[in-house]
């Protein structure tokens, strides 16, 4: 059972809120005309036809004026965010940006005033400062909604950090705005388009790849960005070349780091909008994956092992142990023996389960490859290497045999990024198609 109670419309401002209102609305006035410095508590309360004892009542410093004003503003604001139309996250926020405008652009002329002061972080009204913290976060959580009732909206911990960019982000356009004297604000509303179509991006960097294609002198390379860590790239650099290599007869050399990896091939790699996803697929992963690496032999090493603690290898008596090359041949011996008539053995399912999750990071692989069917694939074709791609291709030439030193063939490499274009190519020598 339970009852209704209509609340009806809701009740009459009190005499004590009109007058507070009274008397804040009588300071931003004269903060406006006089500016804030030069306005004293004696002046607001005289002009609004208050004791100063009454204003001291409901304001004890000329800055809780400011932090009034920073209140209303926010929850204007805030109340709403549930309004704004469903979409993703770089809408939403263009969206909840015009929204801010529409709230601040008849205070524009105060916001002018308070500005240097709220930008001084010894300030007591600085935007960022002590004061302000509750309204900073009111204001984060109105931006966490923002992120998470979005169609793209990435996971828990990634929104968290999405909404306290998006926070700053739009206390920087907002700073510009004050600062913009174009007509009706078109420079602020041309950055903000283009901060949109970067936003656009933003979700894809917590779960996509972003893959580079680049012509050098030394071949054609492919730089894929997953952020999975090293050995989950290692693994997925065999995987996308095994892939590839089934459509046209290629050859490659690859290198990783903990946020991508590079293929290296002398003919043009065939990856593109048509094929991408394919190449990314959970489909046949672990064939695959068995197929790209040598993962016979991987588990032959990891047999050696199991089969100790299992008591099928006899390491020795006391104080006279088998030599490791006779252990190893003993080991694989078992392991042939085992793949070729018990292929359903438990020990050795037991090896080929601990090379896929020890050193391919399978789930971590297959997780991966998931996310990408769900998302959009970025491919650029850079003029030449990119602050990603460098790294990659320095770890590259580390497994080249040189007589020069690795900081001479960077410094070489250097220069070669610096050459002038080629006279009518519009690129530079070597670089991206």
């Amino acid at each position: 059972m339970f009852t209704y109670i209509d609340s009806g419309p809701p009740a009459p401002p009190t005499k004590a809120e009109l007058t507070r209102e009274r008397i804040l609305q009588t300071a931003l006035s004269l903060f406006r005309t006089n500016g804030y410095e030069s306005t004293t508590l004696r002046q607001i309360a005289a002009e609004s036809g208050s004791s100063l004892g009454l204003a001291y009542r409901y304001f004890s410093c000329k800055e809780e004026f400011v932090l009034a004003f920073y209140e209303s503003l926010a929850t204007e604001f805030i109340q709403e965010i549930p309004n704004l139309p469903k979409g993703k996250i770089a809408q939403r926020f263009t969206a909840a940006f015009n929204l801010k405008l529409v709230l601040v652009e008849p205070h524009n002329e105060l916001i002018g005033v308070l500005l240097s002061a709220a930008l001084n972080p010894a300030s007591r009204i600085a935007v960022l400062g002590q004061a302000s913290a509750g309204i900073r976060l009111r204001m984060q959580s109105a931006f966490s909604r923002l992120v998470s009732d979005s169609n793209d909206a990435p996971d828990a911990a990634a929104s968290a950090a999405l909404a306290k960019l998006l926070y700053i982000v739009h206390l920087a356009l907002l700073y510009f705005r004050v600062n913009d004297r174009t007509p009706g604000g078109r420079a602020t509303r041309e950055l903000l388009a283009w901060i949109e179509t970067t936003l656009s991006y933003l979700p894809m960097s917590y779960r996509l790849p972003f893959i580079s294609d680049a012509l050098l002198k030394d071949g054609f390379h492919l730089f894929v960005y997953p952020f999975e860590g090293r050995l989950v790239h290692e693994a997925m650099a065999a995987l996308l070349s095994y892939r590839i290599s089934r459509t046209t007869p290629i050859s490659f050399s690859f290198a990783m780091n903990d946020y991508g990896f590079e293929l290296l091939s002398d003919q043009p790699i065939p990856v593109d909008d048509t094929n991408v996803h394919e190449l990314f697929t959970c489909d046949n992963l672990t064939a695959d994956i068995q197929r790209s690496v040598n993962s016979a032999e991987m588990a032959r090493r990891k047999f050696r092992d199991i089969g100790v603690i299992g008591g099928l290898i006899f390491q020795g008596y006391p104080g006279e142990h088998t030599k490791t090359r006779h252990l190893q041949s003993s080991a694989s011996l078992l392991f042939n023996v085992f793949s070729e008539y018990d292929p359903d053995n438990l020990l050795i399912r037991q090896a080929y389960n601990e090379v896929m999750d020890q050193q391919m990071e399978e789930v971590r692989l297959r997780n991966m490859l998931g996310r990408i069917q769900h998302s959009r694939i970025v491919i650029s074709w850079p003029r030449q290497l990119t602050p990603f791609c460098f790294p990659l291709k320095v770890d590259s030439m580390r497994e080249d045999l040189s007589s020069e030193k690795l900081e001479d063939r960077v410094r070489k490499m250097q220069a070669q990024l610096k050459e002038p274009e080629v006279a009518g190519s519009g690129r530079p020598k070597g670089a991206g198609r």
